[in-house]
């Protein structure tokens, strides 16, 4: 196993190749997140949309996407401000504006070009004239950082920083690296809006944006759940490897998943049953353990004490086997909080 002291991995934060994962404690918060290069050339990063609402594992098997995160604030069914609307926030699909207002507010955009430059946009304010070219990417608030610079502020002085957002909760982000080639996303836990600021700038965001957490709270990394969400939501940041087709992978995972259900149902009662799934889910537990200690690299601190780790894109047919492994696990533990 792989050892790197965190002062080296702050000061190179662009050691990455597309997809890769890092768990790190910051501030005593746990921070998870995936950092995309716009130089990958086995990657791709996108917007993945649910009109209706849906979870991001079927929005990601829908891309045929292997990585993802929930996007916008949604709103719920006694939200009289949304007149009826799943969300008023800006989205932005493959050049195509959905919306419902034309300015956006105090909300800000978090987008990239066609060519996956990444920027921000707020009408008359961010970037005013750069509409026209924002290929994919949604709005929401508050915006966290600008140029490397606390943003927080204003949000303040104009009401919006709620009590819900004053909590120590565990917050989602988005935000883009100083030269503008790397794309971050991921968790913060146990924290405000003030806490996320620092956490940020230490991981090396230049521009970042809050995304929708609390019930909508989801994350996907390589088929493996980050975090469950407890409702629907409508759209996510998602991450694809352009060298594998995960439609064959889905079909060897439904076959194997096909014949586990065969054997569970042969149990006469919930308790034996629950126990031969979890037999199941111990056993690639233990597989994925074996994978991730050979690739991963360990992050110590000044005293290098282990404070996290980080996960590189895998090798194609390792992948494979560890998507295979994450999403049989998924739906392991899906089917025993059925029972």
């Amino acid at each position: 196993m792989k050892k790197l002291c965190i002062y080296i991995w702050l000061f190179f934060p662009l050691w990455v190749f597309g997809n890769t994962f890092t768990q790190i404690e910051i501030n005593s918060h746990k921070v998870e997140y995936i950092n995309y290069s716009t130089n990958s050339e086995i990657h791709d990063i996108q917007i993945g949309l649910s009109e209706e609402g849906s979870s991001l594992r079927k929005i990601i098997k829908d891309y045929q996407w292997v990585s993802g995160i929930n996007g916008v604030f949604f709103c719920p069914d006694d939200y009289s401000r949304c007149n009826g609307n799943s969300t008023i926030n800006e989205r932005f699909i493959q050049g195509k504006e959905i919306t419902t207002y034309k300015s956006t507010g105090e909300r800000v955009v978090f987008w990239w070009d066609s060519e996956q430059n990444p920027f921000l946009h707020q009408t008359d304010k961010i970037n005013p004239g750069k509409r026209s070219e924002i290929y994919e990417w949604f709005a929401n608030f508050p915006l966290l950082l600008q140029s490397g610079k606390n943003t927080l502020e204003h949000y303040y002085d104009v009401g919006l920083i709620g009590n819900k957002m004053r909590r120590k909760l565990t917050r989602h982000f988005v935000c883009s690296t100083k030269e503008w080639k790397n794309i971050l996303f991921g968790t913060i836990s146990e924290a405000n809006m003030d806490d996320m600021v620092p956490v940020l700038l230490k991981i090396g965001c230049h521009n970042a944006l809050n995304l929708d957490a609390g019930w909508s709270s989801a994350f996907i990394y390589n088929g493996r759940n980050r975090r469950w969400p407890g409702r629907e939501v409508l759209d996510g940041i998602v991450i694809s490897r352009k060298d594998i087709d995960t439609k064959t992978i889905d079909t060897t995972v439904e076959k194997v998943f096909e014949k586990i259900t065969k054997n569970y149902l042969k149990k006469s009662n919930t308790e034996e049953s629950i126990s031969l799934l979890q037999s199941y889910r111990d056993a690639i537990n233990t597989t994925q353990k074996k994978i991730y200690s050979t690739h991963q690299t360990q992050i110590y601190d000044q005293y290098w004490d282990t404070i996290g780790y980080t996960l590189p894109s895998l090798p194609k047919n390792t992948f494979k086997k560890i998507y295979i492994l994450n999403t049989i696990d998924a739906e392991l533990r899906a089917l025993i909080k059925k029972l």
